[in-house]
């Protein structure tokens, strides 16, 4: 098979758009506080394909919220 001409590499990826770590900094000694929403944000899909030749197509799918 000849990779340079008839491979096609596709690649899919998906992110919640309110990410947030439940990590907080604090002073010794003091208990550090962090603040989650409650509400689950909106979803994003992006998917890409590439070639040797560079990228071919690149989408994003963004869901509605639900709630």
């Amino acid at each position: 098979i000849d990779f340079r001409k008839k491979c096609v590499f596709v690649d899919e990826s998906g992110f919640l758009r309110n990410m947030v770590r439940p990590v907080a900094w604090s002073k010794k000694g003091e208990t550090s506080e962090v603040e989650i929403p409650t509400q689950q944000g909106t979803n994003l899909s992006v998917l890409g394909c590439m070639s040797w030749y560079g990228l071919l197509a690149l989408s994003q799918q963004v869901s509605k919220p639900t709630g």
